[in-house]
């Protein structure tokens, strides 16, 4: 009984902490000049935006770097060197910067007539990237240094590429198939059949155990669909039910092969539960763990993630509203949160909300009116260093009357 009442104390006091914690505060703050569309972080903390804005781990600007190359479309962290490729007149670059943003290596991997479509696959530490040229599905991997690519694959079609470098597409030419090809070799590997319901995928994840895949369905809302392997049975998962349709989202898989998916509905039902969620099938479980990340929804589609190798950190923005009293109160906050791959949450923190207060003139059209009341972070980019320090790029919105500014920031 005393440890009971124990272990109930100490759970009460760590919820109390953690609600007392209020918002995160940076180490350090600075302006930039803008955010960019990617953040990569070296080991050391060093900072390179896709504007190419350099930053010192301690917030110190590094000014802005010049590349001789246009287009850029992929920057990514090596551990101590910075990647960048970029598509400049159907050309596909690579260039690799030092910590002191030294060119180190320049060079064209691919030649290409009609360059579209290009995709970024991150999976765990490594990189793959794929895009059509001509209707031709041609790809790059990182690690191998290697182009090639896959005449026999529509590159309109739905695939996935694992940590092992095996890229899983459906084949309708024949029977609808599941198709396994290795990029190291770009040889076809395997084919296993489908259930017909797999012939609309829109997306597809593959792991030891279970074929996923999103549809749409009557409400232009996500189907979720996940096959059984071994047991070759299809378990469908619904986002419209008596209570309403929901968003349901496909996100990818970790180096260990753990697919993830998040979903937000505003009344739990047909097996879910209320609020936002990230859930997870493992090579064995397609039931695995579901974490709920939050009660409010996703806000304007601010939904940031990275697919680690045991895990995925998710950076997103909620918006909720409190219409007690009129005018009536929006709320806006930034959120981070680091899951390991049993679901275990390493790190949650939420930066400090912006709060509007909303007056709505009824009439056609009826009229809204808002006025920033509380100061506050919209974060958008994030990155982390070998420590574990993160590091977080917006805009921070000021009070009505005063000036907001674009914020660098570590925690």
């Amino acid at each position: 009984m005393f440890k009971l009442k124990q272990h109930y104390l100490l759970t009460v006091l760590i919820s109390f902490l953690l609600t007392a914690c209020g918002p995160a505060q940076f180490d350090w703050e600075e302006q930039t000049s803008s955010t960019g569309f990617a953040l990569a972080v070296l080991d050391d903390g060093t900072q390179l935006n896709s504007e190419l804005s350099a930053r010192s781990a301690e917030g110190q600007s590094l000014g802005e770097i010049s590349l001789t190359r246009s287009g850029l479309t992929v920057l990514s962290s090596l551990g101590n060197k910075f990647l960048l490729i970029g598509v400049e007149d159907n050309n596909l670059w690579r260039i690799v910067l030092n910590s002191d943003f030294q060119v180190i290596e320049d060079s064209i991997l691919y030649n290409g007539s009609s360059v579209t479509n290009m995709k970024s696959h991150k999976i765990g530490r490594g990189l793959a990237l794929t895009w059509d040229d001509n209707g031709v599905l041609t790809y790059y991997l990182e690690d191998a240094a290697l182009v090639n690519q896959l005449p026999q694959v529509n590159s309109a079609t739905a695939f996935s590429i694992d940590a092992n470098f095996q890229f899983w597409v459906r084949d309708l030419s024949v029977a609808l198939e599941l198709v396994q090809i290795d990029l190291l070799s770009g040889q076809e590997v395997a084919r296993e059949n489908l259930p017909a319901d797999f012939a609309l995928a829109r997306s597809l994840q593959v792991n030891q155990g279970f074929v996923v895949a999103t549809v749409r369905n009557v409400t232009q809302n996500n189907d979720l669909l996940i096959y059984s392997r071994s047991a070759q049975t299809l378990t469908t998962l619904s986002s419209s039910g008596n209570f309403g349709a929901f968003s349901l989202d496909l996100l990818g898989q970790d180096a260990e092969g753990n697919i993830y998916y998040s979903y937000y509905a505003f009344l739990g039902h047909s097996g879910f539960s209320s609020g936002l969620h990230i859930r997870a099938i493992s090579n064995s479980n397609m039931e695995a763990w579901d974490k709920k990340l939050d009660s409010a929804n996703v806000f304007d589609n601010q939904f940031n993630y990275q697919l680690k190798e045991d895990g995925l950190q998710v950076l997103f923005r909620t918006q909720s509203t409190a219409i007690s009293s009129a005018p009536f109160k929006r709320t806006t906050t930034s959120h981070y949160v680091e899951l390991n791959s049993l679901g275990k949450t390493n790190k949650k923190l939420y930066l400090q909300p912006v709060v509007e207060e909303v007056t709505v003139i009824i009439g056609i059209p009826s009229v809204e009116i808002s006025e920033t009341v509380t100061a506050g972070y919209h974060a958008s980019q994030f990155g982390l260093d070998a420590s574990g320090n993160l590091y977080l790029y917006g805009y921070f919105e000021g009070v009505e009357g005063e000036s907001g500014y674009n914020f660098a920031g570590r925690l």
